[in-house]
């Protein structure tokens, strides 16, 4: 005769804590943002998260919709998909930088509050179908430069 061992919890998007910060929340014009992304498991059962071949990357924008930089821009990404199990009470933390330069290499205006965006593409649930995607933001602020002072 087989026991049954009762019903196995379904683990997914809703057992995951996203938070993304900065270390600061003011910036002086051209000092590097430094920024965090914290992905944990906070579920009885592990998960997937799919990475996608490329590594983990921020977006830096303003308030208007203009994306100003990706961190990924300009890098290769593998052919194939990446999956990182995420076991209970684990976390997946991204650290990212910022120069505050543009696609071109051109300062960014100061005086401006801009938001840093993250997230994975997709999770994968303990019972093998995906959740959809987990994203976060954080917002900061760059200061006007200083007049001779």
């Amino acid at each position: 005769m087989q026991h049954s061992q009762g019903i196995q919890k379904r683990a997914g998007i809703r057992d995951l804590t996203f938070i993304i910060r900065t270390n600061k929340i003011e910036y002086a014009p051209a000092e590097t943002v430094h920024v965090i992304a914290n992905l944990t498991n906070t579920g009885e059962v592990a998960v997937t998260i799919i990475l996608g071949g490329c590594a983990p990357a921020a977006l830096f924008s303003d308030p208007y919709g203009t994306i100003w930089f990706d961190t990924a821009s300009g890098k290769s990404c593998l052919n194939g998909i990446v999956e990182a199990p995420l076991e209970p009470g684990h976390s997946l933390v991204v650290s990212y930088e910022w120069d505050q330069r543009d696609y071109h290499g051109n300062p960014v205006p100061s005086s401006e509050a801009y938001q840093a965006q993250a997230g994975s593409r997709f999770v994968k649930a303990s019972d093998g179908q995906l959740d959809g995607g987990l994203s976060g933001e954080t917002w900061f602020f760059i200061r006007s430069a200083s007049n001779g002072s």
